[in-house]
C-alpha cells in the first residue's frame, strides 16, 4: 500500500505549496524556485502513482521505488512544517508599535476587514453617531485590533477627525472630555483647572460638524446614566461619525452599542506568551510539563487565561520576577520609558553587577529586553529613541497579584490603603483638594519607599499634603 500512502502525502504537500501562506514563506526565505521545482515534480509524480498500484505486485523494483518516494515525501512535508513553524515563531515574537503590520495581530485580518466595512457604511437611521462594541475576554487582542483599525489608511482618509481614549475602570466625565480634547488638538496641555461647562464647549468646538472616529478602549462602566451623559456631548459631529468601544462585558456592549457587537474569538496574548515561554525550552520533558499543567483545567473551567500568564511568570528567573512585580506601582495604560524604568530599578537597588566593570544601566536594559522577549510588554515603539512601551491590562493585573499589598494605586479618598504598603502612587489628585487632611493616617504608613503622583495641580491644600508626606516618609 506504499503507493496509497505516497499519493496521500504528495497530495498534502501539493495543497500546502498552493496556499498563500507558503507562497509568503517561500518569498521570505528566498526559496520560491525550490518550492516551484518541488511542486512541478510532485505534480508529475502524482499523475502516475495510482496507476502504479496495478503493476507493483509483481515488480519489486517498482515497489521499492514507491517506498523510497513515500519516505522522500515525508521528508519534504517535514521540511515544509519546519518552515511554517519558524515563520509562526517569528510572527509571535515580533514586537511592533501602534502602526505595525498585521503580523502583530495573529489571525485578525478577517475581523479587521469586517469592522472597517461597518465603519465605512453610512447610518440608515436617525442616530447622530453609531457605536460599535468589540467584545471578548481579556487577552483576545481587542485593543490591538482596534489600533490596527485606527491606523488603517482607508479609515484615516474616511474620517476627518480621530480620537483614541483609554477609559479603563475610571469612567469620569471630566477626565474623558480632557482626553478627547487633547486627542483632537494633539497637545498635552494641562486642562484640569477648566470647569465642566468650558470643557463641554471646547469638546463641541472640536467636533463641530466633523465626521469623527472615537475609540473608547477598555470600558468597564455599567452605569447607563454616565454613558448617556457622555453620549450627549458626542452628537455634534458630522453624519457617519462612529464610536468603537472595546470591552469584556456583553452587558456594556448592549448598553452602549447601536450596531451589533463584534465578538472576538481566540487567544493571541496566550499564543504570544506561550510561544515566548516555549522558545527557550528545548527538551521534550519541558514541553510536556507545560502541556500537562493543571492550569489548562482552570482555563477551561473559568474561561480565564490568567493561569497561563501566571505560568509564564512562574518560569521567570527570581531576579526578573522581582523586577516585573515593580511594574504594579504604576497604573494601567501607563506609558513607560526604558530609561525611566532602568533608573527606577537602580534607585531601589534592584540591579546588582556581577563584576565591578559592569554598568548598571546596561544590566537594566538587558533585563528590559529579556522581559520584552518573553512578551510581557506591548506597543514597543522600537523606532523611538525614547523606547516607549506599555503593559497589557491582564499582565498588569498579574503584577498587582504577585506584588500583593506592597504596592497601592490611589484614585479616591475612601480607598483602603494597607498599612504595610511600600510603594504608593496617587493617580488622581482631585479628591485631595477637600479631603487631603482626612485622606489617610500618614504616620501609620511609615514603610513607604516610593511615593509617586501624577498631574498634581497647583493647590495649597495639595501642596501641603505632599510636603507632609515627604517629611513623614523617612524611607523614601
Amino acid at each position: 500500500m506504499a503507493e496509497v500512502f505516497a499519493f496521500s502525502i504528495v497530495k498534502n504537500v501539493l495543497v500546502k505549496l498552493s496556499t498563500e501562506a507558503y507562497r509568503e514563506i517561500s518569498r521570505a526565505w528566498g526559496v520560491q524556485s525550490d518550492f516551484q521545482r518541488l511542486n512541478d515534480l510532485l505534480t508529475t509524480v502524482k499523475e502516475v502513482l495510482l496507476d502504479a498500484e496495478e503493476k507493483q505486485d509483481n515488480n519489486n523494483q517498482l515497489h521499492n521505488w514507491l517506498q523510497m518516494l513515500k519516505d522522500a515525501c515525508y521528508d519534504a512535508e517535514d521540511v515544509l512544517d519546519e518552515f511554517e513553524i519558524e515563520a509562526l515563531l517569528k510572527q509571535v515574537l515580533k514586537q511592533r508599535s501602534i502602526g505595525s503590520k498585521a503580523a502583530d495581530i495573529i489571525g485578525r485580518d478577517e475581523d479587521k476587514e469586517k469592522i472597517i466595512t461597518t465603519l465605512m457604511q453610512d447610518p440608515t437611521d436617525e442616530e447622530d453617531v453609531s457605536v460599535l462594541p468589540i467584545v471578548g475576554i481579556g487577552g483576545l487582542g481587542k485593543t490591538a485590533l482596534a489600533k490596527l483599525i485606527y491606523n488603517d489608511e482607508c479609515v484615516d482618509s474616511h474620517f476627518e477627525l480621530k480620537m483614541w481614549v483609554c477609559v479603563s475602570d475610571d469612567f469620569d466625565l471630566k477626565r474623558l472630555m480632557i482626553k478627547m480634547i487633547k486627542a483632537t488638538k494633539g497637545v498635552d496641555k494641562d486642562c484640569s483647572n477648566i470647569d465642566l461647562d468650558q470643557l463641554q464647549k471646547a469638546l463641541r468646538d472640536c467636533l463641530d460638524g466633523k465626521k469623527y472616529l472615537l475609540i473608547l478602549d477598555d470600558v468597564w462602566n455599567e452605569d447607563n446614566m454616565k454613558w448617556n451623559e457622555l453620549k450627549q456631548l458626542l452628537v455634534g459631529g458630522g453624519k457617519g461619525s462612529k464610536i468603537v468601544v472595546t470591552t469584556r462585558s456583553n452587558q456594556i456592549a448592549e448598553m452602549m452599542g447601536t450596531i451589533p457587537a463584534h465578538n472576538l474569538q481566540g487567544v493571541p496574548l496566550v499564543l504570544k506568551t506561550l510561544g515566548s515561554l516555549l522558545l527557550g525550552k528545548t527538551s521534550e520533558h519541558d514541553w510536556k510539563h507545560v502541556k500537562d499543567s493543571e492550569m489548562w483545567a482552570l482555563v477551561q473551567k473559568e474561561n480565564n487565561i490568567f493561569p497561563i500568564l501566571k505560568l509564564s511568570y512562574d518560569e521567570l528567573p527570581p531576579h526578573l520576577k522581582q523586577w516585573f512585580a515593580y511594574f504594579s506601582i504604576f497604573p494601567k495604560d501607563f506609558e513607560f520609558y526604558s530609561d525611566m524604568v532602568v533608573q527606577f530599578w537602580m534607585t531601589h537597588g534592584l540591579l546588582q553587577p556581577s563584576n565591578e566593570n559592569e554598568d548598571l544601566e546596561d544590566i537594566g536594559r538587558r533585563c528590559l529586553n529579556d522581559l520584552s522577549s518573553r512578551s510581557f510588554f506591548q506597543d514597543c515603539d522600537k523606532n523611538s529613541s525614547d523606547n516607549i512601551f506599555q503593559m497589557h491590562d491582564l499582565l498588569h493585573d498579574l503584577a498587582m497579584t504577585v506584588a500583593k499589598n506592597e504596592c497601592c494605586i490611589v484614585n479616591s479618598s475612601n480607598q483602603n490603603i494597607p498599612q504595610g504598603v511600600r510603594h504608593l502612587f496617587i493617580d488622581n489628585s482631585d479628591f485631595l483638594k477637600e479631603n487631603s487632611s482626612m485622606f489617610f493616617d500618614i504616620d501609620k504608613l511609615c514603610h513607604v519607599h516610593t511615593f509617586c503622583f501624577k498631574n498634581m495641580k497647583e493647590d495649597p491644600s495639595i501642596e501641603s499634603f505632599i510636603k507632609k508626606c515627604l517629611s513623614r516618609f523617612q524611607k523614601l
